[in-house]
């Protein structure tokens, strides 16, 4: 399509636009910094930023979860272009910005181009994109923006395949395959395969039910077999990230699961009432419905007006956008529970986020119908004056029963409290208590309910700020559609109005959507005074990992991933793709969430487990609770939130010498025996059989038949920095163990354990995020443990051989010494590598 010099003004017009509603943005003052935004996207995008700058992929962090693979996680975008480009050539903060910029730019071009190319005007065409961009879709920037990133390369494929449909140029077949591997790359990858899912229905009806008439079948089976190829490639260039995610995903939680987690997140059927008031959206979990009052009134006309039904771009996008809405009701709809049985895939929740496609519909008709009433050439000024006529009857009617349905419910929740709440109650009872995804007491979510119930009424309230001015543009409205009724579609200054009617409607809307998530960098970023402290202990050395204790609900100065923003080690995580035994385990200490459920835990729960956190390295605990341990001793205190800082005065190490070896048949039996009251790993290593089979024959049998039981316990490494710093470069994003005094391991002389026990020894010679280098001397056969996550990625080689890596208590990395002497042992963490 060549553009027109309209064309390129209309395009300098969205740009302009964005500047205008989001000014900050563009200035990197601010930047989505609410919410899962600064505890996890924030962070992982430094960790990004940091280690390109160092020419390297973040695939590997040591700074959640004891270790985790970062890079398949999705969300960090690892391998995405657009992430590449921003995070190497620009600072953090103006990265972070332009990455919403850019991408809301993409919506917003891409879904004009797309319009134009199906024959729709200038004016309707940027109508379309305004809708979209600044609508409920918020370009795709529904809940978060590895969401934004993917919707936004929604249009960009539906570009691509008509324009290959209309000219037959490969050209156009390989951006459509670009667009793809983008939408997979970009950061969430459940909602990649949704946007797919309707991009490949819009390809199926436009292929066999709305093609053209010269488009015969030998047409449309060649374009089908070059979109497979096309898809294919996609696939191709994706395969390194859909490989790492899904060896991740099947350690997560994310595996059987049952049909009823697919259901969490399905939309009420009364979001609907979001078309004409956007505010109360958070009462349905921020569904919301909504394009605007006139935009609204020019989608029903779209569906009034005669020419504008023949049109394929009309039948095309009717089809989408009731599917669409349908999907998204969820277990309220029939087709998603259809879809659901059928396949019997259970890994994917939140229907609700096809409302981004039914936005993206109604935008598309909106400028269809804008275009038939404003600029199309009537054929017989009659008909198009009762399709006017019949439009404005049915705004009215549309208007009149969502504005009843509004009134009818803030008057139930006024007056008919009671009632609401024993008919929440057996909704409860019926749909929530007990199933999945839901794990809390009874009484807990009946008392939850009264504070749902007590939200919803202020949220729906007719004196709310917002409510009022949703009664101002529905008014608005109506003169608009009086006047439309009276003077006809031809008055320019009726043209004029509707324009600033809907400028102003969309960026008012923008103050309760997107700009809710965003925050200033100087804001969002102030550090709190008990963070303070915990950069003191790191900078003095006393600081190893972090262990942060919370009941669920409640937050922390410091929560994972925001720990990331101070390079600061903690035993916490925040991801849906948590290990699984890590959840099942480590994560009843809480502060270890997998998007579905967190556990509260007890000040005497972790007084009985305290051994696990000396096991797993942790220095400090960052606590919602006073705890009395004579182990912990309180460095800081924040009154008035209560919020305790304690030092670990135990002894704790990253690395361990254990000869103590208790065998088991399965994971079940060996989580029993880990979190018994007072079992201690560092002394006794628990390990599957199935990981025996990993260790050479000639000592397989020696092993399985368990290794004689030493009373001294384990031994633990010494730390010096001045053979760290001299024997291999430390880059500045590197994470060297440092741990001088008493937890290093050195005794209060100053004299490390390995110069006291000339025989035995264990030393960490170097650590980074994807390598680490241990020195150990041993005496006897044994297994050196460190306390860091396994994952099969990781290699290990000893004196130079490589060696079987060993899941030590389940969890953990281990290596079976077989003979008494002087070890280097060497972790590389290489997920790509073949054995």
């Amino acid at each position: 399509m060549q553009l027109s010099k309209n064309d390129r003004w209309c395009l300098v017009g969205i740009l302009a636009a964005l500047f205008f509603v989001y000014p900050d943005l563009f200035f990197a003052k601010s930047g989505a910094l609410v919410g899962d935004h600064i505890e996890q996207h924030y962070p992982w995008a430094k960790l990004l930023s940091n280690s390109l700058r160092h020419l390297q992929f973040p695939l590997w962090s040591n700074l959640i979860q004891c270790g985790f693979p970062i890079g398949a996680e999705g969300q960090i975008g690892v391998f995405y272009l657009p992430n590449i480009i921003l995070y190497f050539f620009l600072p953090l903060n103006w990265a972070y910005s332009y990455s919403s910029i850019v991408h809301f730019a993409v919506a917003g071009i891409f879904t004009y181009l797309y319009a134009r190319q199906m024959r729709l005007s200038c004016t309707a065409a940027l109508l379309s994109s305004f809708i979209f961009v600044f609508g409920a879709a918020s370009g795709g920037a529904y809940y978060n923006m590895p969401s934004l990133k993917v919707f936004s390369w929604f249009p960009f494929m539906l570009l691509f395949f008509e324009a290959y449909l209309t000219n037959n140029k490969r050209r156009n077949l390989f951006l459509v395959a670009v667009g793809i591997a983008f939408s997979l790359l970009a950061g969430y990858q459940q909602v990649a395969v949704f946007s797919l899912i309707i991009f490949y229905f819009y390809i199926a009806l436009r292929l066999f039910l709305f093609r053209q008439s010269n488009e015969g079948h030998g047409f449309v089976f060649l374009r089908i077999a070059m979109i497979l190829v096309a898809t294919v490639g996609a696939f191709l260039i994706t395969s390194p990230q859909i490989y790492l995610m899904f060896k991740l995903s099947m350690m997560s939680n994310r595996v059987g699961l049952t049909e009823s987690y697919t259901y969490i997140g399905s939309m009420s059927p009364f979001a609907v009432l979001t078309f004409l008031f956007p505010a109360i959206q958070y009462v349905f979990k921020a569904n919301c419905l909504y394009i605007g009052v006139l935009p609204l009134v020019f989608v029903l006309f779209s569906g009034i007006d005669r020419n504008s039904r023949k049109t394929t771009l009309f039948r095309l996008w009717i089809c989408i956008t009731t599917v669409s809405f349908l999907i998204a009701l969820g277990k309220w709809g029939f087709i998603y529970p259809a879809l659901i049985k059928t396949s019997h895939f259970y890994s994917f929740r939140f229907p609700s986020k096809f409302v981004v496609f039914c936005v993206f519909g109604l935008s598309i008709l909106s400028g269809l119908g804008y275009q038939q009433l404003f600029e199309a050439k009537p054929i017989d000024d009659s008909k198009t004056n009762r399709s006017v006529a019949r439009a404005c009857l049915a705004a009215i009617i549309l208007i009149v029963i969502l504005f009843s349905g509004y009134l009818a419910a803030n008057s139930i929740l006024t007056f008919g409290q009671p009632a609401v709440f024993n008919a929440g109650q057996w909704f409860v009872e019926h749909y929530i208590y007990g199933k999945i995804g839901h794990p809390h007491s009874l009484a807990k979510y009946f008392n939850d309910l009264i504070t749902v119930i007590q939200f919803t009424q202020n949220s729906i309230s007719p004196v709310r700020c917002w409510n009022l001015w949703a009664f101002v543009m529905i008014l608005s409205g109506l003169y608009f559609l009086l006047w439309l009724h009276r003077k006809g579609a031809n008055d320019r200054h009726l043209h004029l109005l509707g324009i600033c009617l809907i400028l102003l409607d969309l960026y008012a809307y923008s103050w309760i959507d997107f700009r809710l998530d965003m925050d200033t960098y100087q804001h969002a970023l102030k550090s709190d005074p008990i963070i303070s402290t915990l950069i003191a202990e790191k900078q003095s050395g006393a600081l190893t990992r972090l262990y942060g204790m919370r009941p669920y609900g409640k937050t922390l100065p410091l929560v994972p991933s925001a720990n990331m923003l101070y390079d600061i080690e903690d035993i916490g995580i925040y991801s849906p793709l948590v290990i699984g035994r890590y959840h099942e385990t480590i994560g009843m200490f809480g502060n270890i969430n997998d998007s579905n459920f967190s556990y509260s835990p007890t000040p005497e729960f972790v007084k009985n487990k305290f051994k696990i956190l000396n096991f797993l390295n942790v220095s400090h605990v960052m606590s919602a609770f006073p705890l009395k341990q004579r182990e912990l001793r309180l460095i800081d205190r924040e009154v008035a939130s209560g919020i305790y800082l304690y030092r670990n005065t135990d002894e704790h190490h990253l690395g361990y010498v254990i000869s103590n070896v208790r065998w088991f048949d399965d994971w079940n039996s060996l989580k029993e025996t880990f979190m018994e009251t007072g079992f201690d790993p560092s002394r006794t290593l628990l390990i599957e059989k199935s990981e025996g089979m990993k260790i050479a024959d000639k000592d397989r049998d020696r092993v399985l038949s368990s290794l004689p039981v030493r009373q001294a316990g384990p031994h633990v490494f010494s730390g010096d920095p001045e053979l760290l710093d001299s024997r291999l470069p430390r880059k500045s994003w590197a994470r060297p163990f440092l741990s001088p005094g008493k937890h290093s391991g050195m005794t209060e002389s100053g004299i490390p354990d390995a110069i006291k026990k000339q025989d035995e020894s264990i030393q960490l010679i170097y650590r980074a995020d994807d390598f680490e280098e241990w020195e150990i001397q041993i005496n006897q056969p044994a297994f050196f443990v460190t306390s860091e996550a396994y994952d099969s990625g990781w290699k290990t080689w000893v004196n130079g051989r490589e060696v079987p890596l060993l899941k030590a208590h389940g969890l953990f990395r281990a290596v079976w010494i077989d003979s008494a002497g002087v070890y280097k042992i060497k972790f590389r963490y290489q997920p790509f590598s073949i054995d």
